[in-house]
């Protein structure tokens, strides 16, 4: 029997549904469905009610699931004390950052616990999608996820398993390009009736999200001429006058030092956090060591 099976179990009990787990799992949703079959062949028994929404275990999934977890556990926190013993643990703590932290936030933050722990060694790894990160995080390809959230609006992922802590602070508010007298060229007033251009994150940023729905509270009229996925090119479209756009006062700091970028009201305002996710279980040692520094 493939050990992988056992987190395949423990990821479809904690996701509530195989879309879901697949996505975790890094798999296509009949791939794990046929893996599910596979372990349940193996144990004789069924143990999941497939039918059911979100789907339910059967008697004997739910005792085979203390037991996959209890495996599995036992199984990641032997392989730790084997690397401690031989010293062959990974050299490198591994980082997934949102494209923006990663440069404006990360290399002062990592410095401060580079003076704690002098010896760190780090990578950063990057995702396409938002969901991808949490992903890493769960299937161990990643020991930390830096990320802005929102203290409102959990994240429209699967957060079950893991663990936070928050390690600073950020916001989003509307800016724009500056005009000769040094004014917002797209000045957003409350009441305001003419339209305003804009420039929009495209569907599946958890900072897009967290815009629209804060956009059908508010009484402003956008008029969504881009939609871009980076905030690099947000930022560009927006130094260059085309518009409005929410961002972070680390993704512009240079920009609003020369002038060029201003806030283009007040009142719109998304507060952040800036959060560390990982693992709600042991991970590596030189991870571990590093968690309470942090």
């Amino acid at each position: 029997m493939d050990l992988k099976l056992l987190d395949d179990l423990v990821a479809l009990h904690a996701t509530g549904g195989f879309a879901k787990a697949a996505r975790r799992r890094q798999v296509t949703q009949p791939t794990l469905s046929k893996r599910i079959r596979s372990l349940e062949d193996w144990v004789g028994a069924p143990l999941v009610e497939r039918h059911a929404h979100p789907v339910a275990f059967t008697a004997a999934g739910l005792v085979f699931l203390d037991r996959a977890r209890a495996i599995s556990a036992s199984l990641a926190e032997a392989r730790s004390e084997v690397h401690d013993l031989v010293g062959s643990a990974p050299d490198k703590v591994v980082f997934a950052a949102a494209t923006t932290l990663s440069h404006a936030f990360f290399p002062k933050w990592i410095t401060t616990l580079r003076e704690k722990q002098p010896d760190l060694r780090v990578r950063i790894e990057h995702f396409p999608r938002f969901a991808e990160h949490f992903e890493a995080l769960h299937n161990r390809t990643v020991d930390y996820f830096l990320s802005y959230a929102s203290r409102e609006d959990a994240p429209a992922v699967d957060v079950s398993g893991l663990i936070w802590k928050q390690v600073g602070t950020s916001a989003l508010y509307p800016v724009c390009a500056t005009d000769d007298a040094g004014r917002p060229r797209f000045p957003v007033e409350p009441g305001q009736s003419e339209p305003v251009p804009y420039i929009s994150r495209t569907d599946g940023s958890f900072l897009g999200e967290l815009l629209d729905r804060a956009q059908a509270r508010w009484s402003i009229h956008l008029d969504r001429i881009f939609e871009v996925a980076s905030t690099i090119n947000l930022r560009s479209l927006v130094k260059e006058g085309h518009g409005i756009g929410w961002l972070t006062p680390e993704s512009i700091e240079s920009e609003v030092a020369a002038g060029e970028l201003t806030r283009a009201g007040s009142g719109w305002e998304i507060p952040l956090e800036i959060r560390v996710y990982r693992l709600d279980t042991r991970i590596g040692p030189r991870a571990e060591a590093l968690w309470s520094l942090i």
